[in-house]
Parts: C-alpha cells; structure tokens; sequence
C-alpha cells in the first residue's frame, strides 16, 4: 500500500467528509469497543487526579441591640 496522499488538485485544507463517511461505515471498525475503551480511560482519569473539594460560606451577624415594645397596653 502506498502511504502517500493522492494529489488531485485540490487544497489540503479540504476535508473529505465522504471518505470520513465510509470509514465511519466500514463493518470491520469495532464502535462498542472504543466507546468501552473511552470510558474506562475516563474512570481511570478520574480515579487518578486529586479530589479538590471547595466551599464558601458568608455568615452576617447583626450587632445592633434589640428593640423590645411593649404591647400590654394599647388597645
């Protein structure tokens, strides 16, 4: 097999998304496995990066003294 790209005129910036089309449908290409395979190289990623837990917590506390009224009386 020869490895070098085919010239046929066009720019190299071009994508050829029907060539991408048919990899992506060749019978022989085993999808379950790589999705298996992506998922158990992000649990082991998971598993391996440090824990970073952060929180924030803003406490008012109001200093002014209490104003008691005294209801007993009116009417």
């Amino acid at each position: 097999m020869n490895s070098q790209p085919t010239s046929t005129g066009e720019s190299s910036r071009e994508i050829d998304l029907i060539g991408i089309y048919y990899t992506l449908r060749r019978p022989g290409l085993d999808r379950p496995g790589l999705c298996r395979g992506r998922l158990a190289d992000r649990r082991v990623y998971l598993w391996w990066t440090p824990k970073v837990y952060e929180g924030q917590a803003v406490i008012q506390v109001d200093q002014s003294e209490r104003k008691v009224v005294k209801i007993d009386d009116i009417q």
